[in-house]
């Protein structure tokens, strides 16, 4: 497995490319138009949660199917808690699966750990054996997401971040920001008292 960073420099969220046997985005949003692949080979795309910074370029992979936590899949269908319109856009409804508990991507097997708190249907996704974790809006390399906004839970939140904190990985991916490592997860995790 090969991961890419598309790290954003606005308000959208960071996206990663996944090469693998299939190719994969998590996260496409707002304001990026290259991601280096051919956009018609991309065949999964795999959202962290609902939210427009994270799902706004959807639509540019015709080919690929869209894959969200069913707590947040009639938000894509319906624009509801989207907040497309906090970033002065108009939603246009996604065709979307519900997530499965694993994603096959040839020698690579995404875990779907549902870590809700962000929104009620945010995920990480987790690469056992290359210790990799996809974190989302759940974990920053200097904080945690906000609870703020519409479906937001602190305790949904910091149960998320336990569970996360029993997790081996080495490096974190997440929503905004720099990249983090399992150091810069611990600090975190102790701040909250989690370890």
């Amino acid at each position: 497995m090969q991961v890419t960073p598309i790290m954003s420099n606005n308000f959208s969220s960071n996206s990663y490319v996944v090469r693998d046997e299939k190719l994969c985005i998590i996260d496409p949003g707002m304001g990026i138009r290259n991601y280096g692949v051919n956009l018609e080979e991309v065949e999964i795309v795999l959202l962290t949660h609902k939210h427009y910074d994270h799902i706004a370029n959807c639509s540019l992979f015709e080919n690929a199917e869209i894959f969200i936590h069913e707590k947040d899949l009639t938000a894509l269908r319906t624009g509801e808690g989207v907040l497309a319109e906090d970033f002065g856009y108009e939603f246009k409804p996604l065709k979307s699966k519900q997530l499965p508990e694993k994603i096959d991507l040839g020698s690579v097997v995404l875990e779907v750990v549902h870590t809700p708190g962000h929104t009620p249907g945010s995920v990480c996704f987790y690469a056992e054996e290359e210790k990799i974790l996809f974190t989302g809006d759940l974990l920053f390399a200097e904080g945690i997401g906000r609870t703020d906004l519409p479906g937001g839970n602190e305790l949904l939140l910091f149960n998320s971040l336990k569970k996360i904190s029993l997790l081996n990985f080495e490096t974190f991916l997440p929503g905004h920001g720099e990249l983090g490592s399992r150091e810069e997860a611990e600090q975190v995790f102790r701040i909250f008292g989690m370890i």
